[in-house]
């Protein structure tokens, strides 16, 4: 494998996220938050149902609330069809059609998984595989059929604990995971083949996510630092690379909230306790990368039980949150500092 070329490119482009509205939500118990890609429609899913909104100017309107979804965990898009996947607490995973989602219907149920659905990821190009983790310690690769199905075609059981996260690189070769205990594999496989075990790192790790072809971050919980590693050519293995120190340290950390790294705008965000931060990022070449703290968003949050939860729109033009001391979902919108 031939080691790609150096990014040089240092013009920096300074940002921060504004805040632009906010909508108060009179219940607790929010369980998961996603926009799809076009940034019209935001999911949002508490104890009482599956709600969904218009976004609009920046603003929230509730469109809809499928009342007979009260469990699930964690919710997906897709980019290119008008689908959306829903994971549950029961462990089954639900393929939604915007056409029908108003009526409460859905297109099809899959469940080979024992517990919790905790993370989702779809193939990128083309649309025809989900990867799912879940508390079950295992990871099912479901393959799309000519008869519009999804089969799970391979399980890995490889990790010790439940499956928090999953992030799959750019070019679509490379899987990562991380558990609930101490270990990240890092997997190689495509679409038309099975997926294998290259390496394992012994890390703690709840929130990951690549960084691009060859490069990740991975933040372990109430953690003081993340951590960048990138892969060696000459050990052909992931080795730490940089890390940095973040906002957050000690705090208490509940809620949903995925790592989510916007390629357009080098912007890395990970959540820490209740504290959202925002990271400037460049990868320089495959052993060395610089990133700087450029912004930091603190909840007040004054229980143990309070969570902070969120999503980022894929272009990283707005992210949305929701935490449990204000009850409110919170619109923030990218801007450039001049």
């Amino acid at each position: 494998m031939q080691e790609p070329k150096s990014q040089t490119n240092t013009q920096y482009k300074y940002f921060s996220y504004k805040l632009l509205s906010r909508l108060k939500i009179n219940q607790h118990n929010c369980r998961a938050l996603s926009i799809d890609d076009k940034k019209n429609l935001v999911f949002f899913s508490t104890q009482k149902g599956l709600q969904i909104y218009q976004l609009k100017n920046g603003m929230l309107k509730q469109l809809s609330q499928i009342n007979s979804q009260k469990d699930v965990s964690v919710i997906t898009t897709f980019m290119n069809r008008s689908l959306f996947l829903t994971g549950q607490y029961s462990s089954s995973i639900i393929v939604w059609s915007y056409n029908l989602m108003f009526k409460g219907k859905y297109l099809m149920k899959m469940k080979k998984h024992a517990y919790k659905i905790s993370c989702l990821i779809i193939y990128p190009n083309p649309e025809n595989l989900i990867i799912s983790g879940s508390h079950d310690n295992t990871i099912k690769f479901w393959y799309l059929t000519p008869s519009s199905s999804f089969n799970c075609y391979q399980t890995i059981k490889e990790q010790e604990c439940s499956v928090l996260a999953l992030s799959l690189n750019q070019k679509g070769d490379t899987l990562i995971s991380c558990d609930d205990y101490n270990l990240i594999l890092i997997m190689n496989g495509s679409y038309t083949s099975k997926w294998q075990v290259k390496q394992k790192i012994k890390l703690k790790g709840e929130r990951l996510t690549f960084l691009s072809n060859h490069s990740f971050a991975i933040q372990h919980r109430n953690s003081e630092f993340i951590f960048f590693y990138g892969y060696d050519y000459t050990s052909e293995q992931y080795v730490r690379i940089n890390k940095l120190q973040i906002k957050g340290w000690r705090q208490h950390d509940r809620g949903q909230f995925f790592q989510y790294f916007i390629p357009s705008k080098q912007i890395l965000l990970s959540k820490n306790g209740y504290t959202l931060n925002l990271i400037r990022f460049t990868l320089v070449s495959s052993s060395y990368c610089e990133c700087y703290l450029e912004q930091s968003i603190e909840f007040q949050q004054n229980s143990e039980v309070g969570g902070v939860y969120g999503t980022m729109s894929k272009d990283g033009q707005f992210l949305i949150t929701y935490d449990d001391e204000s009850c409110e979902i919170q619109i923030r919108k990218y801007v450039e500092k001049i």
